[in-house]
């Protein structure tokens, strides 16, 4: 690990003064020099690090330092990465998701916190409902009864809290449509459709609104799989808020959900391992 030099030794010195916490950064493979970082009283991370070239900088924000690393480093998770730095005992998403959120005082570990929890609960391998709002329609006419979320996931987890600090952040056409009492087929559209990402959820790109005066029941199938894939995840917001997650669909399974009159339900949908498209279709049942 290198030798800091006197000046670097004295500046942080000062700087204790002022930081809530601080801490030697060990030599890793991300920054082979190490370095020190710490937690200014407003809850801001500071860090200053030393490159694999013996160059000193500073980094003002957890997101600054990891995007700052080569790809390579970063990995295909960043939040991955973000925990390495942060924590020094390098614990895993699983173990920050379940640190109590209400006992942190510094903002970028919350936020790391409800990171985690999302990348857990919209993950690709996992499945849930929101008070029986959606089931899984198979192939072969079965039907797979989802988990509720809090049977699934602690109390604690605050699902409009998770999304609201993993919501998309770009600008995104959203189409509308009507589920109206005379049509069946509501909509149909090849889509094109992201893979899962780490840092955000998928974004919402059809919305529905049962304006049939009644309770109405659609399904959402997905007919063909084109490019991509292997598996497509369907999300199903009503309101701002989720209320259904089914992961790992085939080709000719659907999901189906009862939409309250008046209501309007919004459809997201990513990929498992490949961004690629997919033939969906919305039907009134």
């Amino acid at each position: 690990m290198k030798i800091f030099s006197k000046k670097s030794l004295a500046m942080v010195m000062a700087l204790v003064i002022t930081l809530g916490t601080v801490s030697m950064v060990s030599a890793t493979d991300l920054w082979p020099g190490g370095g020190w970082s710490g937690t200014l009283e407003d809850g801001t991370p500071i860090m200053w690090v030393v490159d694999e070239n013996g160059q000193e900088f500073r980094l003002n924000t957890l997101e600054e330092h990891v995007a700052s690393l080569p790809q390579s480093r970063v990995g295909i998770n960043p939040l991955e990465t973000a925990i390495g730095i942060v924590f020094s005992d390098d614990k895993s998403i699983a173990d920050v998701a379940h640190l109590n959120l209400e006992e942190q005082t510094l903002g970028h570990v919350k936020d790391l916190i409800l990171q985690a929890r999302y990348q857990i609960v919209f993950a690709d391998d996992i499945s849930w409902t929101v008070n029986q709002a959606i089931e899984i329609h198979n192939g072969d006419g079965s039907i797979t009864t989802l988990p509720e979320f809090h049977d699934l996931f602690p109390s604690d987890w605050y699902l409009p809290a998770i999304e609201e600090a993993n919501a998309y952040q770009g600008i995104q056409p959203v189409g509308y449509e009507n589920i109206s009492g005379l049509s069946q087929l509501v909509w149909s559209n090849l889509v094109s459709i992201p893979v899962v990402n780490h840092n955000q959820q998928a974004p919402v790109f059809q919305n529905f609104h049962n304006n049939t005066g009644y309770a109405a029941t659609i399904a959402i199938s997905v007919q063909t799989i084109s490019l991509g894939g292997p598996t497509v995840s369907i999300g199903i917001t009503q309101g701002a808020q989720s209320v259904g997650w089914a992961s790992g669909l085939m080709a000719g399974q659907n999901v189906r959900a009862t939409a309250p009159a008046g209501a309007v339900f919004g459809l997201r949908a990513s990929m498992t391992q490949m961004a690629g498209q997919a033939l969906l279709a919305v039907h009134r049942i």
